[in-house]
């Protein structure tokens, strides 16, 4: 098994826990490598060091990781700053590729 693949993905802890699909969530292994891949503007798969932005399921927050370990919680109105700043906003359905643990 090539474990390179599992240090390369956005892996992290949450400010604090959410919940998906009735699921208490405090950490998520994003998993940008599963088909379809999650591929940035520069047409690369999304990693470890990539900053996004992904919209929480049944909720109007929005998660966002820095591309360094750290992730924290957004609201809509500060998406444009964001994404000024080199953040992505990936695909609304990103939850189901996404482990939780």
């Amino acid at each position: 098994m090539d474990f390179r693949q599992f240090f390369e993905m956005a892996s992290f802890t949450l400010p604090h826990s959410i919940d998906v699909n009735g699921e208490n969530i405090t950490a998520i292994d994003m998993q940008f490598e599963l088909e379809p891949k999650t591929i940035n503007k520069n047409g690369k798969v999304m990693n470890q060091g990539s900053k996004f932005i992904a919209k929480i399921p049944n909720s109007n927050t929005y998660l966002v990781y820095n591309g360094e370990g750290y992730s924290f919680f957004s609201s809509k109105s500060e998406l444009y700053n964001l994404l000024k700043n080199g953040y992505e906003l990936i695909p609304k359905n990103w939850w189901k590729k996404a482990r939780f643990i």
